[in-house]
């Protein structure tokens, strides 16, 4: 038996190929836009695919795995197919797309989106239809193809949706009259749907419809001064319909981003003054609204790469309900990495972390720095963290005083147990941070791991930070944004980088840098 196991499946199961005529093996997988790497299994033993061509959909690629060895995989490119991808900003929780691209309408319920927005006000939201063009079709042919539509609510009667963003109140809007099915079934409902859009697109006579068609129904139209009775997309891509109004929305139709971010002094700040204070709020939630308006529909990731600790990171956003919710959170220098807006614990990615780390070994080399660099009248090293909040890494506040020897003499002491750990300084100040986590852990280590879990390629990736502790991440192969408030420190080591462009630094401060950088970087 032959099987093939990804990162589409975070490595957790394997697909059973089937076999067809005497040498091929085959199976089919629907997976979103994005690189993913995959090896071919034999039994309990893994491998290569031995004639797969080179090309630009298929590469090789050395990835490490969790016990830290590192295995070439093969690496595929799924590219976003051929189709209408739709968002439309609505208050209807329910609402049904009716189109048509060829002679006959059709429907199709409108899915819930990625994007916490609320686009037209509270209770509204982003709804997201793909249709996509026949198969066979040639990529010469794809722009001769346009699509009509209006959108169907509830029922009339139906108060309990919002009309915020629908457009069925807007008093320079047609209401139309459409019918649709009053039955239980799922089957007769969207069959009923079927009909209305035949009905509307190829008009029938009223004897034509079928009686239990006829129940008056919310629907969206252009408004009154449009020549057209239905929106109209004149070529297959990315657009938005909101308020009326068609966008072209082509960002949809490129591989998402994953913009990996510092939180404090990055994505927010804080002032004793009122006004400056508002200043930087209003950056932040300018982040805030292009993000889940935009790059969350086109089904980018966002990532906090903090020393912030979960609990401090959900207090944080009760304080600031402007600060975009990320989708995956790395905290502690990078030794947890729950993701998801569950905040659900990546547990292979502890498992890899857990392999060679003795928290007690690591508190007993610690615990020698007070002895050796504190004394009845001076104290020049603190605890932080003794493992509680994060069991992969220990974390002391030492004074630049005794910074350099302390750090010589913690490798020693970390060398003579054995342990499987590095030394991270950060911060700036009279007093630095000194964390011992295990020797695979760190912001970049932990960014690598969430990149290949979502399968973004790496030149689709952006890093961003204000200090030097997040050189952990800028120091990588991705593209890099320091913002224009970052602390002398960071600036003075970006200007040593020979990186060929690679890191900007922004005019703009906090997240209104992070927006500059990432049009900079084209990522935008």
């Amino acid at each position: 038996m032959i099987s093939v196991i990804g990162s589409w499946s975070n490595w957790t199961f394997a697909t059973p190929l089937q076999k067809e005529g005497s040498n091929r093996w085959f199976t089919e997988l629907s997976l979103p836009p994005g690189e993913y790497h995959f090896r071919f299994m034999l039994g309990d033993s893994t491998d290569l695919h031995p004639a797969m061509v080179v090309s630009d959909k298929y590469e090789r690629e050395e990835l490490v795995t969790t016990e830290g060895q590192r295995v070439m995989c093969n690496k595929i490119r799924v590219d976003v197919a051929p189709a209408f991808y739709l968002f439309y900003a609505t208050g209807w929780r329910r609402c049904t797309l009716m189109y048509k691209m060829f002679r006959d309408g059709s429907a199709v319920a409108m899915d819930d989106s990625p994007s916490r927005a609320e686009p037209g006000g509270e209770n509204s939201h982003w709804k997201q239809a793909i249709i996509a063009l026949p198969a066979g079709v040639d990529a010469s042919d794809r722009d001769s193809y346009s699509m009509q539509f209006f959108m169907q609510g509830p029922q009339l009667s139906d108060s309990s949706d919002n009309d915020n963003a629908g457009g069925s109140k807007d008093s320079g809007r047609r209401r139309s009259l459409v019918h649709t099915d009053t039955g239980n079934g799922n089957g007769k409902q969207q069959d009923g749907e079927a009909a209305a859009a035949a009905r509307w697109f190829a008009p029938l006579a009223d004897t034509g419809v079928p009686g239990d068609l006829r129940s008056l129904v919310k629907v969206d139209t252009p408004d009154k001064q449009s020549a057209s009775a239905c929106y109209q997309l004149r070529w297959p891509g990315g657009w938005k319909l909101q308020k009326g109004t068609i966008t072209k929305f082509p960002c949809v139709t490129k591989p998402p981003v994953l913009l990996c971010a510092d939180i404090d002094g990055t994505m927010v700040n804080e002032h004793s003054d009122k006004q400056e204070q508002f200043w930087m709020d209003s950056r932040t939630k300018e982040f805030q609204e292009y993000w889940e308006s935009n790059a969350a529909l086109a089904r980018s990731v966002l990532v906090f790469n903090t020393g912030r600790s979960k609990g401090q990171l959900i207090w944080l956003l009760k304080e600031k309900p402007m600060l975009a919710v990320p989708d995956v959170l790395i905290t502690a220098v990078g030794t947890k990495d729950p993701t998801e807006v569950e905040w659900i614990e990546d547990t292979l990615w502890s498992k890899r972390l857990d392999e060679g780390w003795d928290l007690a070994q690591a508190l007993s080399a610690a615990g020698e720095m007070f002895k050796l660099f504190n004394s009845d009248s001076s104290e020049r090293v603190k605890w932080l963290d003794k493992g509680q909040e994060h069991p992969h890494r220990v974390a002391l506040q030492v004074h630049t005083s005794v910074l350099d020897d302390l750090v010589e003499q913690l490798q020693e002491a970390i060398d003579k147990r054995q342990l499987q750990a590095r030394i991270i300084v950060s911060g700036a100040g009279d007093w630095r941070y000194v964390d011992v986590v295990h020797r695979l852990a760190g912001k970049l280590e932990a960014l690598e791991w969430v990149r290949a879990v979502y399968g973004v390629p790496l030149q689709r990736c952006a890093t961003a930070g204000d200090s030097c502790n997040d050189i952990l991440m800028l120091d990588g192969k991705m593209p890099g944004i320091v913002v224009g408030n970052a602390q002398k420190e960071l600036v003075r080591w970006y200007h040593e980088q020979n990186d060929h462009g690679r890191i900007v630094l922004t005019d703009k401060p906090e997240a209104a840098g992070v927006l500059e950088g990432l049009a900079r970087h084209g990522l935008y």
